[in-house]
């Protein structure tokens, strides 16, 4: 296969002089003669936006750096999800459109020079309601990648790094493989995520890590195609928002309600050194199913929760998570609202060292929330509401510090159809043996077997609500040695 060095075409690696021109009439040249290697040689050279075009591979020397330019006239906004009904434009530095077999790989490096798109904020917040995001962004910043209609791409070996908003964007791409890729972002900078995958289908994700300040992978089915069929695994975390969030609506350029579907997901053997969630699901206006997550160890000492599901006027169905061992400040996040469906969602074979710290929602959420972002102040404790069936099987919760002086239950769950909780081991926080292990508001139907309390309480079930005697409330071989009362109604 032919190789197109860009120096030849006059690309001037001293960062100084803008190399877009020469990038372009490489690749343009590469493309036009079948396709071929577009080769950045050891430099750093100053690009705007670059498009790339069928069976061309842009491959990064060691040593080369693509650093994006901070001229507004190097930059052309591209016009994305044309085809839908909530059309938008972002500039960005590597483009390719409605092209296949494209490819960026090498031991080089994409360099977004985020400081130049950004502004210094006068004041973050105490602990209890913010996160590390200390700039907001000034009037235009260009995206790393972004790629819409594309078949077939792979994106290999390289760092992309510094980004003033997202590392890529891909949109209605299917058969996408990204592999040893490094994110290297600043964990306080504003929307500095990793990759965003809206509509696309058939993707790998393998063996790459993510430092990012906002969500390392973001899957959502905005564009023209439902989302799904992914597999992610054997990558490592670092961020100051969630590992992975999977969405459908919510995105700020959405003008018109459109239902959309995200499903068949795959998440394995992962780990993660900081983050404010591990999986973030939220449904607004569409589906979220099918999602499989399993081999995770977690530390978490910013505010959030590792596991967080919502809801509004969606659905989450048939979600299975396992395997979990996380060290946090909040155990699992389940809100929905009324008329919506969450169920058969599963939390199997985990442990969660918990210790907790002040937070806005600490000890509930409102019904009235005003989005995903909740899940930063969610509660300590395993906290469900608006819910069709959940269960927990071999779960353990312990609390590693006993240092605020409120109180609350292990499991709280209010308006919720089946709730299981097999082999779950743990206790209410606090010193008072008054507040019950599980509370329950206005829930149809409990099963609690092999549960192990390891604490002293007074009650083990605590039923509220105007149909408390109606719950259904089944109870076998449950350790209980240290409870007074099994079911109190009131």
């Amino acid at each position: 296969m032919k190789i197109y060095d860009v120096v030849t075409f006059g690309a001037n690696g001293t960062g100084i002089v803008p190399a877009t021109q020469a990038i372009q009439q490489t690749i343009d040249v590469c493309a036009a003669e079948g396709g071929g290697t577009v080769l950045v040689p050891s430099g750093r050279y100053l690009i705007g936006t670059v498009y790339l075009k069928s069976y061309v591979s842009l491959v990064l020397d060691a040593g080369a750096v693509l650093l994006a330019s901070t001229d507004r006239n190097e930059y052309e906004m591209v016009n994305v999800y044309q085809s839908t009904d909530n059309p938008t434009a972002y500039p960005a530095n590597i483009c390719a459109i409605g092209v296949s077999g494209v490819t960026i790989s090498g031991r080089g490096r994409l360099d977004g020079q985020d400081q130049s798109f950004w502004i210094a904020k006068e004041g973050v917040g105490d602990s209890s309601e913010s996160t590390l995001i200390t700039y907001k962004p000034k009037e235009w910043r260009p995206m790393s990648i972004l790629f819409e209609y594309c078949d077939d791409v792979w994106i290999e070996g390289i760092t992309i790094s510094n980004c003033s908003t997202y590392a890529g964007w891909l949109i209605d791409c299917n058969r996408v493989n990204i592999n040893g890729v490094t994110i290297s972002n600043d964990l306080r900078g504003p929307n500095s995520d990793g990759f965003h995958l809206s509509s696309c289908q058939y993707v790998t994700i393998a063996n790459s890590h993510f430092q990012t300040g906002d969500d390392s992978i973001a899957i959502d089915a905005n564009g023209s195609q439902e989302a799904g069929y992914m597999t992610i695994t054997n990558c490592t975390f670092h961020t100051s928002v969630n590992c992975f969030r999977i969405y459908t609506g919510l995105d700020p350029w959405l003008k018109k309600r459109v239902f959309t579907r995200v499903s068949q997901i795959a998440i394995s053997n992962c780990s993660v050194s900081e983050a404010a969630g591990f999986i973030n699901l939220t449904a607004e206006d569409g589906e979220i199913a099918g999602i499989l997550i399993t081999g995770i160890t977690l530390q978490m000492n910013i505010e959030g929760v590792p596991i967080f599901l919502m809801t509004n006027r969606g659905s989450i169905r048939r979600i299975s998570i396992s395997q979990v061992i996380a060290e946090a400040n909040g155990v699992c996040t389940v809100v929905g609202q009324p008329g919506d469906c969450i169920e058969q969602v599963q939390i199997t074979q985990s442990q969660f060292e918990i210790t907790p710290r002040k937070k806005k929602y600490g000890l509930g959420i409102p019904e009235n929330i005003a989005g995903y972002a909740y899940h930063h102040f969610s509660p300590y404790f395993i906290y469900i509401r608006h819910a069709v069936s959940i269960s927990f099987d071999q779960v353990r919760v312990r609390w590693t510090e006993n240092t605020l002086s409120d109180c609350w239950s292990l499991v709280h769950a209010e308006h919720i159809g089946q709730l299981s909780l097999h082999r779950v081991q743990g206790a209410a926080y606090g010193d008072n043996p008054d507040v019950p292990v599980i509370t329950l508001h206005q829930v149809g139907e409990v099963e609690v077997t092999e549960m192990k309390v390891e604490a002293a309480a007074t009650v083990f079930i605590c039923l509220t609500g105007d149909q408390a005697e109606q719950t259904r409330v089944r109870l076998t071989n449950n350790h209980l040695e240290l409870i007074k009362t099994e079911v109190q109604f009131n």
